[in-house]
């Protein structure tokens, strides 16, 4: 009787995708804030990212940020506000100082010369103003996270090769979080380039609403 020999199958191919779960919240503000914060973290502690890049005027949301990191766990927060001399929405200097003592390191966005000219009726291009206000169709937050993004570049805390993780709310004075994304910021002068540029490489929470 002749021998019967059999060929083992072959292993499971791979899958071509990932799921991941993405937060929709009903509606922008600040009552998303600490959803939005936990989501960011796990994220964060999936990915082995450590630097979070969080928009504020006030100081609340990185301090609540620093809050909700479980004990063991270190990440570089990188709080980032309007210019320091922006009237009535810029971060208060004994909240900067409470942010600094406590380890968050704070930078400011922009020096406010475009909101200059537009009282003034100058007309002027203003690139990167178009690219917020296109971001801003899909999260108003997303529009704040882009200049957040570039500021922390700019002033050399984030690499722009590396993955972070940025937050950021719907308006100002404790607007909160309600948007955050996975995002490489790239080289400021490629910012389209598709290797080079930057890439928004997960979107962790959104509101379905723009507020």
């Amino acid at each position: 009787m002749s021998a019967v020999s059999y060929r083992a199958a072959p292993p499971p191919a791979a899958p071509a995708y990932v799921k991941k779960d993405i937060y929709y919240f009903p509606k922008p503000g600040p009552q998303n804030t600490d959803e939005t914060l936990r989501a960011a973290l796990e994220r964060a502690r999936a990915l082995g990212i450590k630097k979070i890049v969080v928009a504020t005027n006030t100081g609340k949301t990185p301090l609540r940020l620093l809050e909700l990191i479980p004990s063991g766990e270190e990440y570089e927060i990188i709080a980032v506000s309007v210019s320091a001399h922006t009237p009535k929405i810029g971060l208060p200097p004994e909240r900067k100082a409470e942010l600094v003592a406590k380890g968050i390191k704070v930078i400011h966005a922009y020096s406010g010369a475009e909101g200059a000219l537009e009282r003034g009726d100058i007309p002027y291009p203003n690139v990167e103003r178009s690219i917020a206000a296109a971001l801003s169709t899909v999260s108003t937050g997303l529009h704040a996270i882009f200049w957040c993004v570039l500021a922390a570049l700019d002033q050399g805390l984030i690499n722009p090769e590396e993955e972070v993780i940025a937050v950021a709310g719907t308006g100002s004075l404790g607007g909160g979080a309600d948007t955050a994304v996975v995002i490489k910021a790239g080289y400021p002068y490629m910012l389209f380039d598709r290797t080079k540029g930057m890439k928004i490489k997960e979107i962790i929470a959104m509101p379905r609403e723009r507020g």
